[in-house]
């Protein structure tokens, strides 16, 4: 099947398959971010998102909470043609860099290839076993280590030289490594070392612009010559006719992301809002809208992070970020009580979407 021409990654090959080509752009590019529920539902949104002309979707990686993510990334594989699939994200501590690494080039044998590496320094699923994510030094060394695995090449490990020895035999290029984050330190390192960045701080534009800016510093410092990056925005969504109870549906996002580092200082409501979430955070109930975490979030806060609200709302909220100057968009789609995560999806590309594509 045809790729279609304004694919956020285009007709990607190598030898027998052609070289590297990069299409025209649309003005916009969507992608949409899934947190793996019962494997059937993830395939049939998958299939949905590349039908609506969602150019990729990623699956989040939390163990204790969703479900396996290299299986829900197999079966959305298996299920679609074209929309790019990665992890949304793995981290280093959790799964070990040359399971990753193997992972992720089987995945592209599959794809055909389609494959994205989104990678990050682990949350809930590192927080969620008590441990600490990873230190940005180790995370720097481990995209070093995890590009030469994925392009044929050999790294030491504990005083032992490993390959992935099968990869020779591949005729297929390296999935890019994206990295996500709100942070100054990662931002810039994934700008750095990375082969994209995917800005996790919502859409309160003095909050975006200073992530915006970190990447771009990290971008300086990137070797010449060094892959295409891509720059990433990633926002939760929820689009109803009901305005509260689009806003309620992405509290326990908004509790997440208060609960991160954050770009600005937030005035003293909000100040005080994040202290209340430190103090009742249960990664067990990450991301939900019923945890007691959401629970604290006013509903007024929400569209100031969020894409939340009317369908005439939301265009509105999605454009004062287009004019920042982003041009891929990733919505983590919540869905309001009495509807489901597929009905954001599609109404999100019916009504706000096609407005910007």
């Amino acid at each position: 099947r045809a790729l279609p021409a304004r694919s956020i990654w285009g007709r990607l090959g190598g030898g027998r398959r052609g070289p590297l080509r990069w299409p025209d752009m649309a003005r916009v590019v969507f992608g949409v971010e899934l947190y793996p529920g019962p494997i059937r539902a993830v395939i049939e949104e998958a299939r949905l998102a590349e039908e609506l002309g969602y150019q990729f979707v990623w699956f989040g990686d939390s163990h204790l909470i969703w479900r396996e993510v290299w299986i829900c990334l197999t079966a959305a594989a298996l299920h679609t043609s074209h929309i790019r699939i990665g992890t949304g994200v793995t981290n280093l501590l959790t799964r070990h860099l040359t399971v990753t690494a193997s992972a992720v080039v089987t995945l592209q044998e599959l794809a055909g290839p389609r494959a994205i590496l989104g990678l990050g320094a682990g949350d809930s699923p590192i927080r969620g076993l008590g441990r600490k994510p990873t230190a940005l030094s180790e995370l720097e060394a481990g995209i070093g280590k995890l590009r030469r695995l994925i392009t044929g090449g050999s790294v030491e490990l504990d005083g032992q030289r490993v390959e992935l020895t099968y990869k020779k035999d591949l005729d297929l290029p390296a999935p890019p490594i994206i990295v996500a984050g709100s942070g100054p330190r990662i931002l810039r390192l994934a700008g750095r070392a990375a082969d994209g960045a995917l800005i996790s701080v919502g859409r309160a534009p003095e909050a975006l612009e200073a992530a915006l800016g970190w990447v771009a510093e990290g971008r300086a410092e990137r070797a010449s010559g060094a892959r295409a990056f891509e720059t990433i925005c990633g926002l939760s969504c929820s689009i109803s006719e009901d305005r509260a109870a689009a806003q309620g549906a992405v509290r326990g996002h908004v509790a997440r992301l208060l609960r991160q580092p954050f770009p600005k200082r937030l005035d003293e409501t909000a100040g005080q809002t994040v202290e209340r979430v430190k103090g009742v955070y249960d990664y067990s109930r990450h991301m939900s809208s019923s945890s007691l975490q959401a629970e604290v979030i006013p509903l007024e806060m929400t569209s100031r992070f969020t894409l939340a609200g009317t369908p005439e709302e939301c265009r509105a909220q999605l454009g004062e970020v287009v004019d920042l100057g982003v041009e891929r968009i990733m919505i983590t789609p919540f869905a309001p009580e009495k509807a489901e995560r597929k009905d954001v999806i599609a109404t999100f590309a019916r009504e706000v979407m096609s407005a910007f594509a």
